[in-house]
């Protein structure tokens, strides 16, 4: 009798030993997961700013100078190869509107100006590849002083006409235009003191015809030229001005309601690129004091995107 309460007795001394092995397994087991390991990754915020979510990658083309069809397809070839997503590339003004107003013909040779961009716009879909187009470089027509290329119109509305008539023909297909570029030195403003309000106009101008055109395409204003700024020897004026002084005059002139994207140029001249930003130094960091003007001016939710 009494050996055989033994052996019960042990019989549930064994079961219990089992089932405390299994407990502190487990429980081994979840520390060792828990605790041992660290928590998990934190889950990525969702990007709230529009046009932050996208590829990174991109380049500034010259396709419009590739005469042979098989170079424009070799360098987009190996352009998408490389892992390059953005095409920024110049659609001229004074290229496909050269002679007049609505008239789309080469002066020489009466082809159809437009036909050389529609290669480059259809050879960059084949290969995936999204288009930023640079709208600037005004034909002679436009303007009465027809000494520099880069003056603005006389009349503003002519630039804005182009830009309609360039959406509209690539409506759906370009989902991003540039107006204009580095308007803040004398050399892309037609060698004349530059001027951001009178920038603003223009932009004011282009983006309207652009909605008009395509309500879903993007506008980026022109990307600043990073400098300290050189006076004209006119009081008050400006040969270059700096970049940060431009942006603050463009917002104080009405700008933010004008541009779906800023543009940046992200040059670190001599400066490593944890180089603290600084107004009276010209460093890769330099785009954060442009930050903080946007901010300044309720403009936050905006992207920026590097241009050069």
């Amino acid at each position: 009798m009494f050996a055989n309460r033994r052996k019960v007795w042990w019989a549930r001394f064994i079961a219990l030993i089992a089932i405390l092995i299994v407990l502190l397994s487990t429980l081994g087991y979840i520390l060792y997961l828990g605790v041992g390991q660290g928590p998990g990754p934190a889950p990525t915020p969702a990007r709230t700013i529009p046009n932050t979510d996208v590829d990174p990658f991109g380049a500034n083309f010259f396709l419009a100078r590739e005469v042979e069809p098989w170079k424009l397809e070799r360098t987009l070839q190996m352009a998408a190869s490389a892992g390059i997503r953005w095409v920024k590339q110049q659609f001229s003004w004074e290229e496909i509107e050269p002679l007049r107003k609505g008239e789309y013909l080469d002066p020489v040779t009466k082809a159809d100006t437009w036909a050389k961009y529609d290669r480059i716009v259809e050879a960059c879909e084949r290969y995936g590849l999204e288009i930023v187009a640079r709208l600037d470089r005004p034909p002679y027509c436009t303007r009465q002083d027809s000494t520099y290329k880069q003056r603005p119109p006389d009349n503003l509305e002519d630039y804005g006409d182009f830009v309609y008539t360039f959406v509209k023909r690539y409506e759906g297909r370009i989902h991003y235009i540039q107006i204009w570029n580095e308007p803040n030195i004398f050399p892309e403003w037609g060698n004349q003191p530059v001027n951001p309000e009178a920038y603003v106009e223009l932009l004011k101008i282009a983006y309207r015809r652009a909605k008009e055109a395509d309500p879903n395409v993007y506008v980026l204003s022109a990307p600043l030229a990073i400098t300290l700024g050189q006076p004209h020897p006119e009081p008050g004026q400006w040969i270059s001005m700096s970049d940060l002084t431009f942006l603050e005059r463009m917002y104080q002139a009405g700008a933010r309601e004008y541009f779906d994207i800023l543009s940046a140029n992200a040059f670190g001249m001599d400066r490593p690129p944890q180089d603290p930003p600084d107004p009276n130094v010209l460093n890769f960091q330099r785009v954060l004091l442009q930050r903080q003007i946007m901010e300044r001016y309720g403009d936050a939710n905006k992207a920026i995107w590097f241009n050069e």
